[in-house]
């Protein structure tokens, strides 16, 4: 029956005709109008001046329900990499900063400045003596360090003329005396020295004053630059930029493992994926006047390259393992292997025919079978032959308006400006993940491991109780952030539409899927369109009607003198079929039906990214997983913050909640 070349025997071809119904307010969208600074606009989606709704939508409801009820492949997973801020925290920054070098064909990094250096007072040891890790010492034949230069104010000044040195030759002056390593090894505190605590009171030498009396020396000048349009996005607390001494002759330049450089350019380029995305400036940010690559094919990618100051961690054997463009930059999600992982490393570890067909699969998942595929490595490397893919057995329509109703009837009387679309960004282990094996429990994002914790599920939207006269979708403030809101009109709620859909050669349990894809039982409610998790797009499915054709019999001379097709009225059994024979496995079916049942919906107002107390949804939606992935500092202690999750459905009866809890951190005191 899987096949395109013949009707099969034992098989169904048909139509159904299905009815959908609005029971909230509904955006389907067609054209789309931006403008840079200002609210886009979506216009409704229309066939001959009517809203409607496009067949592609209707699909990708009722596909994915197959999916996820069949625990078939995602048709559609994007493979993005997972990542996270890393700690403030002296002893996890990467401090140290070199200069990139070319050597033929390699990459090499000059050591510049030595990383942040405890105090080894605070270990029980002398006091005003800081430790220099040997792994460092190999690498600075001197001790060097680096200079502030500007202050909160004049960095942000678009007068500020200071710019970064481009390479080893731009070279700028600077009184700094040369500090020496004492007979141990290590750095004697002296009056020229900058040091401070951290947040629990130890002492760090972070930083080398200028002084007046001493020779000038050769240095490279590094300005990241809080001007223009970056003044938004640069970190509060950054106050100054920075002169580096010179590397000296005697400085050797050392490997880097080619792992560091991959792991950095794929966090880049997530940052510039994402930034491109959300509209503004580009990311990663890297000093103003410098260039982001040296080839114009890598378009806004930041590539290394010879001459780029960056800083970094170097392992014991003296080879360069990591490399960031400031000191807090991201950590990488990875495998056992230290290789990147992401969606489709985590999906893969619980099962690998959950991707996207790609070579190494080992079966068709039924929904594929339905509903077609097309083999992802064929795609990506653009080959005209040798790729694996198969059309779909299921055909949908647009779906029309069902009775004579005027495009203003349909639609809502005025437009309206939504809410930010946005949803916690992945990894969020708090939402997302829970561990393989073991109770539930909160995950840090440092600690997410492929195979060691699984994906929570498939996402889908709540539904929401909406009051009439409510518009819980709608944004406080039109003007703020306006480049990254829309202005839609929906379809009022109680409009229908019909469409139909035309299937060939499904099996009795293909059959039964696809019906369960448009009602899974009589209280379930799709979502459909824009706007679904502000409160939009909640629509009742039902099939009016259902069409059989024989097509082996068409093709007789008793088929020919017959009609085409015959009703059939008992065809629910086939939904009921695929849930009693395990097809659809009985806890998927209990979490599907909770999802979709519109009677145990939450209010509006309960539904939102998740809030710390007297805070409004639409403004620092960070401020709830900085509290609850964070450690608050106070003093000598790290008081541990709330550390909640998103509790598994499987086994529950009602929609699990997330806390609202106080918010206790102070910028001064906060660690994440």
């Amino acid at each position: 029956a899987f096949t395109h070349d013949r009707y099969a025997a034992d098989t169904h071809s048909g139509r159904l005709i299905c009815k959908l119904t609005t029971v909230t307010p509904t955006v389907l969208g067609g054209e789309q109008i931006k403008a840079k600074g200002a609210v886009g606009q979506v216009k409704p989606y229309e066939r001959d001046g009517r809203p409607a709704i496009s067949a592609s939508s209707v699909r990708g409801m009722v596909g994915s329900l197959i999916e996820s009820a069949s625990n078939s492949a995602a048709r559609i997973l994007t493979p993005s990499i997972y990542s996270f801020r890393k700690a403030f925290d002296p002893k996890q920054t990467l401090s140290a900063i070199g200069i990139l070098i070319k050597e033929g064909e390699e990459l090499r990094l000059k050591p510049v400045v030595m990383p942040t250096l405890e105090a080894i007072a605070d270990r029980g040891g002398p006091s005003g003596v800081f430790a220099v890790p040997p792994r460092f010492k190999r690498i600075f034949p001197k001790p060097a360090f680096r200079t502030y230069i500007g202050d909160y104010r004049s960095i942000r000044s678009n007068g500020y003329a200071t710019r970064t040195s481009k390479g080893e030759g731009y070279i700028s002056k600077w009184t700094q005396r040369q500090i020496e390593y004492n007979p141990q090894g290590n750095i004697q505190d002296h009056a020229c020295l900058h040091c401070k605590p951290n947040p629990t009171n130890r002492k760090f030498l972070v930083a080398q004053l200028a002084e007046g009396g001493v020779p000038e020396r050769d240095g490279l000048l590094r300005v990241l630059g809080c001007w223009g349009d970056r003044t938004d996005h640069i970190p509060e607390g950054k106050k100054h930029e920075l002169w580096l001494p010179a590397p000296g002759p005697s400085v050797k330049a050392i490997p880097i493992d080619p792992l560091a450089i991959q792991r950095f350019h794929d966090l880049a380029d997530e940052r510039t994926a994402a930034s491109e995305k959300a509209g503004g400036p580009i990311m990663p940010f890297h000093p103003l006047d410098t260039a982001r690559n040296s080839d114009p094919k890598d378009g806004k990618k930041f590539r290394l390259k010879a001459g780029d100051l960056v800083y970094f961690e170097v392992s014991e054997m003296g080879v360069v393992i990591e490399i960031a463009l400031a000191a807090i930059w991201r950590g990488r999600v990875e495998t056992d292997k230290k290789q990147k992982a992401g969606t489709h490393e985590f999906f893969a570890a619980v099962d690998p025919d959950l991707l996207p067909f790609q070579r190494g699969r080992n079966r068709i998942t039924i929904a594929e079978q339905m509903l077609g595929f097309v083999e992802e490595d064929f795609l990506k490397e653009k080959k005209k032959e040798g790729g694996l893919a198969f059309a779909s057995r299921i055909r949908i329509s647009d779906a029309t308006l069902v009775a004579a109703v005027t495009r203003e009837q349909a639609l809502e009387e005025r437009e309206v400006t939504l809410k930010i679309l946005s949803s916690p960004k992945p990894p969020s282990p708090a939402m997302y993940f829970k561990p393989a094996n073991g109770p539930a429990t909160w995950i840090g994002k440092s600690q997410l491991k492929p195979g060691i914790h699984h994906p929570q599920g498939r996402k889908t939207y709540l539904h929401q109780f909406v009051q009439d006269g409510t518009q819980p979708w709608k944004t406080v403030d039109p003007t703020e952030n306006a480049d990254q809101k829309n202005r839609v009109r929906p379809i009022r709620k109680g409009i229908s539409f019909e469409f139909a859909i035309d299937y060939d050669n499904l099996t009795d349990a293909e059959l039964g899927l696809l019906l369960y894809g448009l009602a899974p039982d009589t209280n379930f409610h799709h979502k459909l369109g824009m706007g679904k998790p502000l409160g939009l797009g909640t629509v009742k499915v039902d099939v009016v009607k259902m069409e059989s054709i024989d097509r082996i019999q068409r093709y007789t001379l008793t088929g020919l003198r017959e009609g085409r097709s015959k009703p059939v009225t008992d065809f629910w059994h086939q939904r009921d079929a695929v849930i009693t024979s395990g097809l659809v496995a009985a806890p998927i079916h209990r979490a599907i039906c909770l999802l979709g049942n519109i009677k145990v919906a939450p209010p509006a107002t309960s539904v939102h990214t998740p809030t710390v107390e007297g805070q409004t949804p639409e403004k620092e939606t960070f401020k709830w997983f900085v509290g609850n992935d964070g450690v608050l500092v106070d003093g000598q202690d790290e008081i541990r913050m709330e550390h909640k999750f998103l509790e598994p459905l499987p086994g529950r009866r009602d929609l699990p909640k997330l806390p609202v809890f106080e918010w206790r951190v102070s910028e001064k005191k906060r660690r994440y």
